[in-house]
């Protein structure tokens, strides 16, 4: 069950389309955020940060959470 959750959450992660993009002043970094469905249809909200050479993914959590 928790490889076939986080294969979802790695096709909503692959197929991003950003729709936030903040400035932190305490991050070296850009930090990006985005919603997308995972393969059962389930909405995530993902934040990653935008390094040189990588994006790194620190936050994966289903929007339905967030609205309680």
């Amino acid at each position: 069950m928790a490889s076939d959750v986080a294969a979802g959450q790695r096709k909503v992660v692959l197929t991003w389309l950003p729709t936030v993009r903040t400035e932190k002043p305490w991050l070296p970094n850009c930090s990006i955020a985005w919603i997308g469905d995972d393969d059962r249809g389930v909405e995530l909200e993902i934040v990653s940060l935008d390094l040189d050479d990588a994006v790194v993914v620190i936050h994966v959590m289903p929007t339905e959470l967030r609205r309680r």
